[in-house]
């Protein structure tokens, strides 16, 4: 959520400062006024200082973490501002009766774009009370009407400030919905690009070296030639070779869209139909909830994935394949084989220049799910392999 975040925070500090330059400017009225009535010296430094504590929250919130600056003591200064200054400017100049419900209405909007609950009602209440009292040393108005008006425009102001920071939130959420989408967008370009590429040039290459060493072996195999062997193991690593390419291929070409276990059931069927062995699909078992998550975390659990289906592939000599999901707080995948399972030199992760599995580690760390591989841990189940992976990695968005 950190482009949401960022795109609220943004937005938030621009109207705090627009409301902001509103106050000073009507504080800059307010002063011009006192200076032309022959206001006491005193009146004039309450304003002055006015004036800079309305600039230093603007500064403040520019730089602090919201959560420390609009405290308990933003609410008691601010109401005490507002407070100062009704009781200041009022008595002075008539202009003051007009433009102190300006600068209290600008506050409103000001508290209620910051602040919730209590603090913004505290706020609310002090400052109500110090413009009806007001109110008796300017009678221009019958206090009862005044003090109604002021009731209602201010609360209306706090109300329509925290609408405000409600459209900002939806507006964010927005921004990072479409930031997201084109993210994606972006990476399923890429990867389309790149498979086209892959495709054209080394899957191309890879499938040529495959029929010259399959014409090769041919050949060398017809006259019985020595190095039929070397042929032969020339042409398995070719062959190889290719179906990697291809596998490469297919997962590049995959539609980041619809929901994480389809997908991967999917590829899991894809994978059975190219190498031949049974895949056995269980039904998806827990909550039935769609799941669905950004592209890049997508691409890494086919990774995952692809990489456990290969080392089924390659070593477990398995005929049938299980893939069971789980719904609960995220979801939970299963794969097992009926294979001949793990030998003491398949459990070191690193060693013998096999460097699949600890891949697949890697991803998971990255990602932050959890893994867990398991030999013959029950008869007739040669690996069973285990990835959770949690909501939170699902529904947060990566930059």
């Amino acid at each position: 959520m950190a482009v949401e975040w960022r795109v609220e925070r943004d937005a938030v500090a621009g109207a705090a400062a627009f409301i902001c330059d509103i106050r000073l400017g009507l504080l800059v009225l307010i002063e011009w006024g006192l200076l032309l009535t022959d206001a006491s010296l005193a009146s004039i430094v309450v304003i002055v200082i006015a004036m800079g504590m309305s600039w230093i929250p603007l500064k403040l919130f520019k730089s602090t973490p919201a959560d420390r600056l609009l405290g308990w003591s933003f609410v008691a200064a601010d109401a005490v501002l507002c407070c100062v200054v009704t009781v200041v400017a009022i008595p002075v100049f008539a202009g003051a009766f007009y433009l102190v419900p300006g600068y209290v209405i600008a506050s409103g909007l000001l508290v209620g774009l910051l602040l919730a609950g209590l603090k913004s009602a505290v706020w609310t209440t002090c400052v109500i009370w110090a413009l009806v009292l007001g109110a008796f040393f300017e009678r221009r108005m019958a206090p009862e009407f005044f003090g109604l008006a002021v009731v209602g425009v201010t609360v209306v102001a706090v109300y329509f400030g925290h609408r405000l920071r409600d459209r900002m939130r939806h507006v964010a959420r927005i921004s990072a919905e479409l930031a997201q989408a084109r993210a994606s967008e972006r990476g399923v370009s890429e990867r389309l690009m790149i498979a086209r590429d892959l495709h054209d040039s080394l899957a191309k290459s890879v499938h040529g070296i495959r029929m010259l060493a399959e014409t090769l072996h041919a050949s060398l195999e017809s006259s019985a030639h020595p190095d039929t062997a070397l042929s032969r193991a020339l042409f398995d690593s070719a062959d190889e070779a290719s179906r990697e390419a291809r596998l490469v291929l297919d997962g590049l070409r995959i539609p980041c869209q619809g929901d994480l276990v389809s997908v991967l059931v999917e590829e899991v069927r894809r994978w059975g139909a190219r190498t031949g062995v049974g895949v056995v699909v269980e039904p998806v078992g827990g909550h039935a909830r769609a799941w669905q998550c950004d592209s890049d975390t997508l691409w890494q659990l086919q990774r995952i994935i692809g990489e456990i289906l290969s080392n089924v592939e390659k070593h477990a000599q398995a005929e049938t394949v299980r893939f069971k999901a789980q719904m609960a707080d995220g979801v939970s995948i299963e794969i097992t084989d009926d294979g001949v399972g793990l030998n003491a030199s398949d459990r070191d992760l690193v060693g013998s220049g096999h460097y699949g599995l600890s891949g697949i580690r890697e991803r998971v760390r990255e990602l932050g799910a959890e893994f867990s591989l398991d030999s013959r841990p029950e008869p007739d189940v040669g690996v069973r392999a285990r990835l959770l992976v949690p909501a939170r990695i699902l529904t947060e968005r990566r930059a």
